[in-house]
């Protein structure tokens, strides 16, 4: 197990208590045309079933890009245009193995304005080594 930290912990891998789910969160991430890394985490010896919701807090749609990364290695880039404000933008399915960086970075394609961006991490978590909290 890579961590235990409270739900108000971004850029952690988080466990429930049962360690039967896994989550982690970027929280707003001001992004500009420059790419920008929104999250990344490290599994350890479990693995993850889950899904990857960017999210829009900005009040303006731009172009941005995503990209994900595992041990560096691109995996997964999507554009996505004209994103309707304060909307989450289309969700990707992911299975992160054990022992594997997870790195997820955006840009704004459309202008150097800074909008403010975010991702979610939310999935099951398998082969934990651990039992869980009393």
């Amino acid at each position: 197990m890579t961590s235990s930290q409270p739900v108000a912990t971004p850029n952690a891998l988080n466990f429930t208590n049962d360690n039967k789910h896994a989550y982690s969160f970027s929280g707003e991430v001001g992004v500009t045309d420059s790419s920008t890394q929104l999250l990344e985490i490290t599994t350890q010896s479990e693995y993850i079933v889950g899904t990857i919701q960017p999210t829009n807090f900005s009040e303006s749609g731009d172009d941005m890009i995503f990209k994900v990364l595992m041990n560096d290695v691109p995996i997964v880039n999507m554009n996505l245009r004209n994103y309707a404000e304060f909307t989450p933008f289309e969700e990707i399915e992911i299975l992160i193995p054990p022992f594997t960086k997870l790195t997820i970075n955006c840009h704004n394609a459309t202008a150097s304005t800074e909008r403010s961006i975010g991702v979610l991490l939310v999935g099951k978590a398998y082969g934990m080594t651990e039992t869980g909290y009393q």
